[in-house]
């Protein structure tokens, strides 16, 4: 198993993880956005390889590359850019070592969760054929996004269960984030119990109810009833959650995903690194 964090800095967070003493990165890619766009940065072998060569040199491993995008949009126009995009990203994954694209699956809110569920087999069907010609595994993390009328579908047990039964290959899987489960209500423990198979990154960050808020306002609280921590500082449960990984096998990437308010901005990285001394015990 392997300790590292996500970020938007990409090859420049590679010193700070080896000086930090993380095993791994997951580097970001949006479309179009300036100094992170990996596929427009990387679109030739050469540009590939040289960032390949970079990773290398500094012997921390990039596990994975994500992005939010949505290839199953009701515009067909932004559906099939989305859907390139992805196609683009898992040959750029698979020339700079990166084993796993993860992504939001992708939703047309126009029509209900079962049409989504068939157009969702039709597009990652032939994602998957890509996927495997570049030896690349595609992960969905289960952030809502908007849920149910946003741009993934992929957010709970309910949705996972038709996913993956509607397209059965071990090429698909998850980045289990048990911070979008808690203010669902949902037992991350029972989620990771159930669908450890499929579990093949877990993010590390966490969310905190607040019982105030939430008791005057309910889920519908005008400012909100959550709010995401650093691992540890919130409602996880994370020695059932790590006992559950333990006993199913699971030698994934443990990866930090820092959206705690208190440390964003010049708080970024002091915020990764206290996620890292809560997270390092629990990593075998």
């Amino acid at each position: 198993m392997k300790l590292g964090f996500t970020t938007f800095d990409n090859l420049e967070a590679l010193d700070f993880a080896r000086d930090s003493g993380f095993d791994c990165v997951e580097f970001t890619t949006l479309p179009g956005m300036e100094g992170v766009d990996l596929v427009a940065e990387l679109d030739t072998p050469s540009k590939a390889a040289d960032c390949r060569a970079r990773i290398e040199a500094s012997g921390i491993e990039v596990g994975s590359i994500i992005t939010a995008v949505n290839p199953l949009s009701a515009d067909p126009a932004v559906a099939e850019a989305h859907r390139d995009y992805l196609r683009k990203m898992i040959v750029v994954a698979g020339r700079i070592g990166a084993s796993y694209v993860s992504t939001t699956s992708g939703q047309d809110p126009t029509i209900g969760l079962d049409e989504n569920v068939k157009l969702f087999g039709r597009v990652y069907r032939d994602l998957v054929r890509v996927a495997e010609d570049n030896d690349v595994r595609i992960v969905f993390e289960n952030c809502p996004h908007g849920y149910p009328a946003g741009q993934n579908i992929v957010v709970n047990p309910e949705t996972w269960e038709k996913v993956f039964n509607e397209v059965d290959s071990a090429t698909l899987g998850l980045e289990f984030d048990p911070s979008h489960l808690v203010y669902q209500f949902i037992d991350p423990v029972g989620a990771a119990r159930e669908f450890a198979a499929k579990i093949y990154i877990l993010h590390g960050k966490d969310t905190e109810i607040d019982p105030i808020k939430l008791d005057r306002g309910g889920i519908h609280a005008l400012d909100g009833f959550w709010q995401f921590r650093l691992p540890g500082h919130g409602d996880v449960d994370w020695s059932g959650i790590f006992r559950v990984l333990r006993e199913t096998g699971f030698d994934g990437s443990v990866v930090i995903e820092n959206e705690d308010p208190v440390f964003e901005g010049p708080r970024l990285r002091e915020g990764i690194l206290i996620s890292k001394r809560f997270l390092a015990p629990f990593v075998w």
